[in-house]
This record gives structure tokens, C-alpha cells and sequence, in this order.
């Protein structure tokens, strides 16, 4: 079963024996592939089936569970990780995300210029996180309840483009709105919501 422990470890500390917390500093730490390989045991059966549930092919969700593994050490030193488990799971899916649209970018090669150039923005795009800082599957709590300070074209063209995972052409076709009104609201939008949290983030700690 390709589910397996395909890391060596070394003798003294055991990474079986470690929190979630431990490993991540560990791995901050050196790297090494025996903290890695724990990881993988225990959260590889949950990446695999998130994989699954986008990717809807084994072959392809296998090898995205490796990709994503051997992905995570980078990920996890540049990103504050407070659940390691939902994190994992964010990650996988964003992963999946990518993935998807890359498919998307190649199947439209031959067509819209415009088309292309927003899949490739949206895949590079790191507000894409944002909507999945809470829990697994849905966008933070603090983002839904921003979401509805927004105006109304705004907070559609967010939706649509960053939880229904819709290219800018679809959000045209959908809400009516031209090609620049989509891209200025959610500019906007972004700015917006991202000013709104942070707003509140300073109140709480004030």
C-alpha cells in the first residue's frame, strides 16, 4: 500500500512520541526526514482522501500526496501553523485547487489570452489562503462575517472566484459585469477585506 512509512529514522528521540506542535518545530529546526516521515504517518490518509475528493483520480491523488509532503517542510517554515491538522487540510486542497487549474490553462491553450492569464493569477494568488484559515472546507469565520460588510458586487465576485473556484470569464458570464468591472471588484474587494480584518485584528488586541 503506497500509504507507508517511506522515511528512515534515527535512533534517540522518537518522532512517534512527539505533539503535532513538537514535530512542526522540529522540522523548523534541521528538516530531517524522520520528524517529516511521522507527519506522513499520521496525515497522509487525510490528504489522500482530500486529494481524492478534488482530483477524483487515485493515481493522480497519490501523486499529489507525495508533491504535497514533499512540499511541507518549505510551507510549514514560512507559515505560522496554530491546528496542524486543518492546516494540512487547507493545504491539500489549495494543492488540489492549483492543480485544477492548471488542467484549465492547458485545455483553454488554443483559446482567450484572458482566460489563461486569470487561471495563473488566481493559482499564484496567496489571498487564496485566506479563505480557508478557520476550519476545513469553509472560509474563516472572520472572513464570512467580513465578507457581508462588503458592497454586494464585491463580496459576489469573491465568492464566486475564490470559494466557487469560478476564472473571471465564468464571473462575466454569471453576474453580467464586464471583464474590467470583475477584476476592479475584486481588487477592491481584496483591499477591502483585508483592511476590514485587519481593522478588527487590532481591535481585539487593543
Amino acid at each position: 500500500m503506497f500509504l507507508r512509512h517511506i522515511f528512515s529514522r534515527k535512533d534517540g528521540l522518537k518522532p512517534e512520541t512527539q505533539s503535532d506542535e513538537a514535530l512542526v518545530h522540529l522540522i523548523r529546526q534541521n528538516g530531517s526526514p524522520e520528524w517529516l516521515g511521522e507527519l506522513f504517518n499520521r496525515y497522509a490518509h487525510l490528504v489522500f482522501g482530500v486529494c481524492m475528493k478534488y482530483l477524483k483520480n487515485e493515481e493522480a491523488a497519490k501523486d499529489a500526496v507525495m508533491d504535497i509532503f514533499e512540499l511541507l517542510p518549505a510551507r510549514i517554515s514560512g507559515h505560522e501553523v496554530t491546528s496542524l491538522r486543518g492546516w494540512i487540510w487547507t493545504m491539500a486542497k489549495n494543492h488540489c485547487l492549483m492543480q485544477l487549474r492548471k488542467k484549465k490553462v492547458e485545455l483553454h491553450v488554443n483559446g482567450d489570452i484572458e482566460q489563461k492569464t486569470g487561471v495563473v493569477f488566481m493559482e499564484n494568488d496567496p489571498f487564496l489562503h485566506l479563505f480557508n484559515d478557520d476550519a476545513p472546507g469553509d472560509p474563516g469565520k472572520k472572513v464570512q462575517e467580513a465578507l457581508t460588510h462588503l458592497a454586494d458586487p464585491q463580496r459576489i465576485c469573491l465568492e464566486l472566484v475564490y470559494l466557487k473556484n469560478k476564472s473571471y470569464k465564468e464571473v462575466c458570464r454569471i453576474t453580467g459585469f464586464t471583464d474590467k468591472q470583475v477584476k476592479s471588484h475584486v481588487q477592491n474587494g481584496k483591499r477591502n477585506l483585508k483592511n476590514l480584518l485587519e481593522k478588527w485584528e487590532r481591535k481585539s488586541m487593543g
